[in-house]
């Protein structure tokens, strides 16, 4: 942002992630996929696949732990992790973060509810309802006995005319591999032949009823099993207004917080806006043992100070310039890369990593893009800038 209230408030927030931070510890607001598309598609009316309900489901979870940020103390935020002995409101913290937390509508009902229902690997559980559990066991005992009657049949005098004692599906049919030259020994129904035509698939007469049994309970319960699917989605669909905005505001707090995190690895520091003549924004730019965060522990620490804020010798507000000059690999580079990203950080919200930090709110970042530059490999050159 090139607004300075603005960029006031993004470290505001920063600052109060961080204390959130140094006083209960991290909070884990990772989320694997986003179900915004699926959610979407159920508000329009959809079904979601049992994947797509635990994904949501997962989601929800995350709000919901982004949600006890509005909590009245760090107890209820991260039980067991507070690292303060004493009792301290998360309001007094973090407000902002609060505020937001406390706008996350509360959708643990619709989260139990696919838990309940769908297992982990995205399958409809017997136990999601009722007339489900029931089917899936006269499924069970239904296909028990079609199987055991085909067992029968391979046992039995016809053994000869099989190619093996393997009970396979054609169509959703159970039958036996029958030598075709010896079909006549198997009464039944031919479903299928091998490529070859030396094999046939045939369904015994003597097991017709039997599978039909069986196929007429599995179409029941995948009738069941779709309407559970549909209900669910039909209540994340419901829910899908309050969903979005529950994601916006758990994300905002996730990245607030990651800026936090920021701040905590680089040892970062809330830069001061400088004050100018008669209460303005002044032009200062001042760095104390500021290092570039990608150099990390190799970095040179660089203390710099230009701007427009001094007084000249006869009373006037002067401009001051700061010329760079050197050998090579003296880090002139460095220097100029530095103040630009530290210039960059400060307007994103981030803090910089210095001892100290004084840093205008510029209204434009001009950046020359040409040579292979790497500070890390020590390679920059401006030789034809």
């Amino acid at each position: 942002s090139f607004d300075p209230d603005t960029v006031t408030a993004l470290h505001d927030e920063t600052a109060q992630g961080r204390r959130l931070l140094d006083e209960v510890g991290d909070l884990d607001l990772t989320l694997t996929d986003d179900p915004a598309q699926a959610v979407g598609r159920a508000a329009l009316g959809g079904v979601l696949t049992g994947e797509e309900l635990l994904d949501v489901a997962a989601a929800i979870a995350v709000q919901v732990r982004a949600a006890r940020l509005g909590s009245a103390s760090l107890a209820h935020l991260a039980p067991g992790s507070v690292r303060s002995s004493r009792s301290v409101r998360t309001g007094a913290l973090a407000p902002k973060l609060v505020a937001m937390a406390r706008r996350i509508p509360d959708l643990s009902d619709v989260e139990s509810d696919i838990r309940r229902a769908i297992g982990d690997r995205g399958k409809v559980m017997d136990s999601a309802t009722p007339a489900l559990r029931r089917l899936r066991s006269s499924v069970r005992k239904a296909y028990e006995h079609v199987t055991s009657a085909l067992g029968k049949i391979v046992r039995s005098d016809v053994q000869s005319a099989l190619q093996g004692q393997v009970i396979s599906m054609r169509g959703d049919r159970f039958v036996l591999q029958v030598r075709s030259d010896l079909r006549h020994r198997v009464p039944g129904i031919v479903h299928d032949a091998s490529n070859t035509g030396a094999t046939v698939y045939v369904e015994p007469l003597a097991t017709v009823d039997l599978g039909n049994a069986w196929r007429e309970l599995s179409l029941e319960e995948e009738r069941e099993t779709a309407r559970v699917l549909a209900n669910l989605s039909e209540k994340v669909g419901m829910a899908g207004d309050a969903y979005t905005l529950g994601s916006a505001l758990t994300g905002e707090i996730d990245l607030i917080l990651a800026r936090a995190r920021y701040g905590i690895r680089n040892k970062g520091v809330t830069p001061q806006l400088p004050k100018g003549p008669n209460g303005s924004n002044g032009q200062t730019l001042r760095l104390v043992a500021a290092r570039h965060p990608l150099l990390g522990k190799e970095a040179v620490p660089l203390s710099i100070e230009i701007g427009r804020d001094k007084t000249t010798h006869d009373g006037q507000t002067g401009t001051s310039v700061l010329v760079i000059t050197g050998p090579n690999t003296g880090g002139k580079t460095v220097a100029m890369k530095t103040v630009g990203l530290l210039v960059a950080m400060n307007q994103s919200g981030l803090q910089v990593p210095a001892d100290e930090a004084v840093l205008p709110i510029v209204d434009g970042l001009y950046v020359d893009v040409g040579d292979h530059q790497s500070i890390e490999g020590s390679v920059s050159t401006f030789s034809s800038h």
